[in-house]
């Protein structure tokens, strides 16, 4: 969001920084669907999942639903504001959870602070190991391009729908999402 607004008058910027988000985001869930199986016992997997793809797609969905009478209501400058406000909200509740290694191994060494060190590690490992596979490395930049295109396209439906059908935001909310 942030990224957006500084770079909103250079587009050719704004989609290269997208398709690199997009690819990083290609990342989260497998590990997330990898995480479930360990934090629950078996017989409440299938609710685990289940409450994970729905709190997903609801707000997903819940999003879209009350985007366009927010814009109506309260304007573009105070969404903006809010969903930052929102995603600081949301950066200190995951800095607040319970180390996983913690949970998964008891045992096991902790690490506590932040190390943007150890974030780079990481990062440079996963790159490396993915351009290691002949098969991984094309089929990450697919899913990244695919994704990228499908959120560009439904980016631009707002547009489209506001210019052409001659719908409002409101209606763009309620009708077509």
């Amino acid at each position: 969001l942030v990224i957006m607004l500084l770079t909103i008058k250079l587009p050719g910027l704004t989609l290269t920084l997208t398709f690199f988000f997009t690819a990083i985001a290609q990342f989260f869930p497998p590990a997330e669907g990898a995480t479930i199986p360990e934090l629950v016992s078996r017989d409440r997997l299938i609710s685990a999942n289940s409450l994970f793809s729905f709190t997903i797609y609801g707000t997903f969905l819940l999003g879209y639903l009350i985007a366009g009478p927010l814009l109506e209501l309260i304007g573009i400058g105070w969404v903006y504001a809010l969903l930052i406000a929102l995603y600081l909200v949301a950066s200190y509740q995951n800095f607040r959870l319970p180390n996983i290694v913690a949970h998964l191994h008891p045992n096991a060494p902790i690490e506590h602070a932040f190390s943007i060190k150890e974030a780079w590690r990481k990062f440079t490992f996963g790159f490396k190991f993915i351009f290691a596979d002949a098969l991984l490395a094309p089929l990450i930049i697919l899913v990244s391009l695919l994704f990228g295109l499908e959120r560009g396209a439904a980016s631009l439906i707002p547009e489209l729908a506001t210019k052409i059908l001659n719908y409002t935001n409101y209606e763009i909310s309620l009708y077509l999402i």
